[in-house]
């Protein structure tokens, strides 16, 4: 075991040394300890960061979609796996919704416009809904 210092784990890993600290005061890492007043943790301990950056995942198109939907009465949001992207699809009315035996199978139905009340309310659901889509798969 080579031990390192928190800085220089960071540096290692591309990270912060406040990320790493905190990851430490969390318990996110076995071979940390503190000697002293300082924190060090061994050089092969892998950086595992299951966050993703700004604490969402990166999904392509979302702003735009969400920005598409703010002018339409009826319309609905798909995610695409295959491209990691989101769309926005008008309609015509509530109704208009494609049946389910129309999707692909890596498209998937999020929410219709009306359900969400405001851009940002529509982006972070929508984001939460695809977190909630990958981690079924």
């Amino acid at each position: 075991m080579e031990l390192i210092s928190l800085k220089e784990y960071a540096d290692l890993y591309g990270v912060t040394p406040d990320t790493v600290r905190q990851k430490v005061l969390r318990g996110g890492f076995k071979t940390a300890q503190k000697i002293g007043r300082n924190w060090v943790i061994d050089k092969n301990e892998p950086y595992d960061d299951k966050r993703s950056k700004g604490g969402m995942i990166k999904v392509k198109n979302i702003k735009k979609a969400v920005e598409e939907s703010m002018n339409s009465t009826y319309g609905y949001f798909m995610y695409n796996s295959k491209t990691n992207e989101v769309a926005f699809q008008p309609t015509l009315n509530a109704d208009s919704l494609p049946d389910t035996d129309e999707w692909q199978e890596h498209e998937r139905y999020l929410g219709r416009v009306y359900e969400f009340s405001n851009a940002k309310e529509r982006e972070r659901e929508i984001y939460y809904l695809i977190e909630a889509l990958k981690e079924e798969n």
